[in-house]
């Protein structure tokens, strides 16, 4: 979507399944734009939302166990089985050494 706003022009750009705003401001009289990106905010997490269990499950099914691992980190859940369950995991951009990860986007 582009917008134009007392003759400067700014572009915005939303990333719905990262959940993530872009916006580029051009700088009048140059070829420069300043950027912002909204997941370099500081508390930015990424999230990923994940289906564990559908309407229907199995009688025999008790518990439903979520083991995420990512840059050297690992990250665990249980929950009791039920219909519809959901897990949402957000990430801090870490890695196991409390470093910080960057991927571009």
């Amino acid at each position: 979507m582009h917008l134009t706003r007392h003759s400067h022009v700014i572009s915005y750009m939303l990333f719905l399944i990262f959940q993530i705003l872009q916006e580029s401001i051009r700088i009048p009289g140059s070829a420069l734009h300043l950027m912002y990106q909204s997941s370099q905010a500081p508390g930015y997490l990424s999230r990923v939302l994940m289906r564990l269990t559908h309407a229907t499950i199995p009688p025999t099914l008790t518990h439903v166990h979520v083991r995420v691992e990512i840059e050297g980190s690992v990250h665990t859940k249980t929950y009791e089985a039920d219909p519809h369950l959901m897990h949402t995991f957000a990430w801090n951009k870490r890695n196991v050494y409390k470093q910080k990860v960057s991927f571009g986007t």
